[in-house]
């Protein structure tokens, strides 16, 4: 039997053939770590997308994930706002973070290991930088949102001043947010979701209202499809 190799410049992954060989690692182990060695580092791993991505049950996910962070592939930090992230390591981490009961209830907290506030800081810093520089997509913030427990559109945001001001009903405007998510492509960023969402309703991107002779607002037939739907 015969290996053969094509050479690349670009658009490849270097994995240490001792991960590769590492005894411990199951065949599901390794394909999930290398799939996640593959990606950029600022990339962030979020076991939903996983899911999806391959069609895998939650608990085989976290089985796995399990394994990689007993063997040092892995470590989840939490942060003292309570959100956690996954970091992937190539080589096994020498530091064996403590054992911890999982809470079924909250499954992307299992297995907590608390940083201390210089590393917390820094690591914030990374992240609102990253955020800055390229955005975040919809879905990316709406588990933002999720996991810092915070309202995508909060009660205090400007738009409900603005709907209030021109008399756009607020039953309305979340018909107008379900339209704006499923009209954002997966791979789209942006820095400030909360903002795009304003100009979409200001300038009537969402085609979900009208306003007809009488000055009165009332649903487009887009509108009418969207209220069945949530009906």
């Amino acid at each position: 039997m015969a290996i053969i190799k094509t050479k690349r410049s670009t658009n490849f992954t270097t994995i240490p053939n001792e991960l590769v060989n590492d005894p411990r690692l199951k065949w599901n182990d390794l394909g999930l770590l290398v799939y996640l060695l593959s990606k950029p580092e600022t990339w962030s791993v979020r076991v939903c997308a996983l899911i999806k991505d391959r069609n895998i049950g939650r608990d085989a996910v976290y089985e796995i994930l399990k394994r990689l962070r007993e063997y040092g592939y892995a470590r989840l930090i939490k942060y003292s706002n309570g959100t956690t992230e996954w970091i992937i390591l190539d080589e096994p981490d020498q530091d064996k973070p403590d054992q911890e009961k999982p809470d079924q209830e909250k499954p992307d907290k299992d297995f907590p290991h608390v940083l201390v506030k210089k590393e917390v800081n820094k690591r914030k810093i990374i992240n609102k930088e990253i955020i800055e520089s390229k955005g975040i997509t919809l879905s990316e913030f709406l588990i933002q949102c999720k996991e810092n427990q915070e309202s995508a559109i909060p009660e205090d945001d400007a738009i409900f001043d603005y709907a209030n001001k021109v008399g756009i009903p607020i039953d309305f405007l979340r018909l107008g947010w379900i339209q704006f998510k499923f009209l954002q492509s997966a791979v789209k960023r942006q820095k400030d979701w909360r903002a795009v969402f304003r100009n979409y309703v200001k300038l009537n991107y969402l085609k979900v209202w009208f306003i007809d002779n009488e000055g009165k607002y009332c649903l487009t037939t887009l509108g009418k499809q969207l209220e069945r739907e949530v009906a």
